[in-house]
């Protein structure tokens, strides 16, 4: 059966300040784009696969890779992106 979660992308200086327009990129879900609210709704069809990264990108921004997990299904998974040249976490 396949899993769904939201990703939840904000500014880590701020983040409060969603990132309308990130480009989500990974080889099981196809990606997708955040929206107005800085969230993606995003489906892994292969119910065998228990997790998977992916790279999270905005023009201003440095790119991000995640890992999300088959536990963290029906959730929001929360991440930010720092400007280049701000201290990474």
């Amino acid at each position: 059966m396949p899993w769904t979660f939201t990703l939840h992308v904000t500014d880590c200086a701020d983040e409060h300040k969603a990132i309308q327009g990130a480009v989500i990129t990974d080889l099981v879900t196809g990606g997708g784009t955040t929206n107005d609210y800085g969230d993606c709704v995003l489906t892994v069809l292969d119910d065998t696969a228990d997790g998977w990264g992916m790279d999270i990108f905005h023009d201003g921004y440095e790119t991000r890779n995640i890992a999300v997990y088959k536990n963290q299904a029906d959730t929001t998974v929360n991440t930010c992106l720092h400007a280049p040249g701000a201290a990474s976490t």
